[in-house]
């Protein structure tokens, strides 16, 4: 072998080597490009009904484009910038998919056209589309641009018959696949039948831009992956361009929008396509808690905690002074008796209306609900006291509500009062349910200062016999048990029993202690709604048990529930019975629909109290 020879060799030698260097250089470039698997996750929505609780739905894909299985991820969520406790995943809500299809066929193009129909009537089946959700869209790449085939149709039927009304023809003139690409991108947003609906483009074509566009090849997966849409592309052959240079392009373009790539003819390749678009057709619902509760617009971010670059920041509408209503309507009083239900019956009520903020605004509209149906409208002026008649009341019982909007457009419900309608001879309404035609007469004011007088004058008289007889037996005049009694307790007598909770703070409402004892009662509440996690029985075990949000103020406290006072209401034993006062909370105390007065209410087995959005029930033995 001569020198020339051994030069080559080398020459040969050095050039693979080359060679491999660039190939694996190319592969491990591809693999870290791999292993950074950048998602996208949507906030579709979000209900902040069940405040402090938020719940949010969304959808999203990892870096390959496949869903995100928020069941299984762990997340990641701060609430205006604070981060969040815990996020729950909280089941799954159908919403549906927009497939649009972009058939882009150079002119003289005509063997792929039946295929091409086959394979969108074969995505538009009862296999892969769900009728009524999915929806779906037919474009075709015209020489002026995409033109519409089909608008969104949400039929198997409209789809199918769309190639037997208009046959698939090849476009004559040039069409410009990149432009075109990017109008799609452009224009599906506004093809949803759904704003939160996730869409896909699956472009048909044979890879091949005549040059007559202005975007560059590089823009078209740049800008679907800004916009979250993910194109699916679908190569057929056409002899006349280079296919392996076409195939690669059409990778390109799915694989930087994270869609799939495959050929025409491959039908596994078609339904790894359907069955991509279909993974998205549910979205996920995750719950969180606020954790500063406030009403307003606040930033919202949710990602995997495992790659915080896959998330997504929305805003968060948050309400809180929606109106508090309350019909006023004790429970002895919530049963009636008429002959019959022919005419209208007419009824006195009342309802209460509060503000969580505090800032009491013009309520614009009220109404009143008998069994979920307007029974009529109230003034907003008589709010506190109006009559109705009303058609809709049945024998039984009967679901009494009130509806009220604010100046805000804020409205809220009152919580259901049950009205029970019996059949009688005559027509036999409690005071309160009157009409006022047979309302307060002011002489009925006489009959207790008059009854007040008659035992006056009865204890004067007694007095005076009793005078004699403690003279008699040589007892000091103006002695007896009662002034004993106050007399200083002993040094060595047990202290007053500790309470729970902040007793040194201010009391708004002067009660003061006054007795030694705990109490002999055996009473309790029952929770019946609320959102603090609270057992199921809280017992009164003292003499004045304080109730609010704060633990510092208030020995039992729902933390959790925003629409409770700091201190909301205080039960206070007296005799046998606790007694309920309002302690200034800002939404009203209530007994059985009844607005707790400045002088309390007491209790009995199985009244109803009210604090805000938490319902208690009393049980005493």
């Amino acid at each position: 072998m001569g020198p020339l020879s051994r030069a080559l060799r080398c020459l040969l030698v050095a050039a693979v080597l080359l060679l491999g260097a660039a190939a694996l250089g190319r592969t491990a470039v591809s693999q870290a490009q791999e292993t950074v698997q950048i998602g996208r996750i949507t906030i579709a929505g979000s209900n902040s009904d069940s405040f402090p609780s938020v719940q949010l739905q969304v959808y999203g894909m990892d870096g390959q484009g496949a869903p995100i299985d928020f069941a299984a991820e762990p997340l990641f969520l701060s609430h205006n910038n604070f981060p969040v406790d815990e996020v729950v995943f909280d089941g799954r809500v159908p919403v549906g998919t927009l497939t649009v299809f972009l058939i882009d066929v150079a002119g003289g193009i005509t063997d792929p056209l039946p295929a091409i129909e086959s394979a969108i009537r074969q995505y538009a089946g009862p296999g892969n589309m769900q009728e009524q959700l999915d929806y779906v869209a037919v474009y075709q790449n015209r020489a002026a641009g995409p033109q519409e085939l089909l608008a969104p149709t949400p039929f198997h039927n409209g789809v199918g018959n769309l190639f037997i009304t208009t046959p698939l023809t090849a476009e004559e003139g040039a069409t410009s696949l990149y432009d075109a690409v990017i109008r799609m991108v452009e224009l599906t947003p506004g093809l949803r039948p759904k704003p939160e609906m996730a869409t896909s483009i699956v472009l048909i074509s044979d890879g091949t831009d005549p040059g007559t566009s202005q975007a560059t090849a590089s823009d078209v997966p740049t800008r679907a992956a800004a916009a979250g849409i993910p194109i699916h592309t679908v190569i057929f052959d056409n002899p006349e361009v280079n296919r392996e240079a076409a195939l690669q392009y059409m990778r390109d373009i799915a694989g930087g929008s994270r869609g799939i790539a495959t050929e025409l003819g491959n039908a596994e390749g078609l339904a790894s396509i359907w069955s991509r678009i279909a993974g998205f057709r549910e979205h996920a619902l995750v719950r969180y808690t606020v954790p500063e509760p406030a009403s307003g617009t606040f930033p919202v971010e949710l990602s995997l905690l495992n790659n915080r670059d896959t998330r997504a920041v929305a805003d968060v509408t948050i309400s809180t002074a929606a109106p508090q209503v309350v019909i006023n309507l004790p429970r002895e009083s919530r049963a009636i008796t008429v002959p019959n239900l022919d005419e209208p019956v007419e009824l006195q009520l009342s309802a209460a209306v509060s503000w969580l903020d505090g800032q009491a605004r013009e309520l614009t509209a009220a109404r009143l609900l008998v069994n979920d149906t307007a029974a009529g409208d109230i003034p907003v002026d008589s709010l506190n006291s109006f009559s109705l008649s009303i058609a809709n009341l049945v024998f039984g019982d009967n679901r009494l509500e009130v509806e009220a909007t604010d100046s805000q457009g804020l409205t809220s419900k009152s919580a259901p009062v049950t009205l029970s309608v019996t059949q009688g001879e005559e027509v036999q309404l409690p005071e309160e349910l009157q009409p006022s035609g047979s309302g307060f007469n002011p002489l009925w004011l006489l009959i207790p200062l008059i009854l007040l007088a008659v035992a006056g004058l009865g204890y004067l008289l007694w007095r005076q016999t009793q005078q004699p007889r403690r003279a008699a037996a040589g007892a000091p005049a103006g002695s007896n048990r009662r002034r004993r009694r106050s007399t200083p307790p002993p040094a060595d007598a047990p202290p007053m029993p500790t309470l729970v909770g902040n007793l040194d703070a201010p009391d708004p409402l002067g009660y003061g202690g006054g007795a030694t004892d705990k109490p002999f009662v055996m009473a309790h509440m029952e929770v019946i709604n609320a959102q603090t996690l609270m057992p199921e029985e809280l017992t009164l075990g003292d003499l004045e048990v304080r109730v609010g949000r704060s633990p510092a103020q208030s020995q039992i406290a729902f933390r959790d529930d925003i629409t409770v006072s700091r201190f909301h209401a205080v039960l206070r034993l007296e005799g046998n019975h606790y007694r309920i006062y309002d302690a200034g909370s800002t939404s009203g105390t209530f007994v059985n629909g009844r607005q707790v007065p400045e002088y309390g209410l007491q209790l009995s087995d199985g009244d109803e109290i009210q604090l805000g959005a938490v319902l208690l029930r009393y049980r005493q033995l």
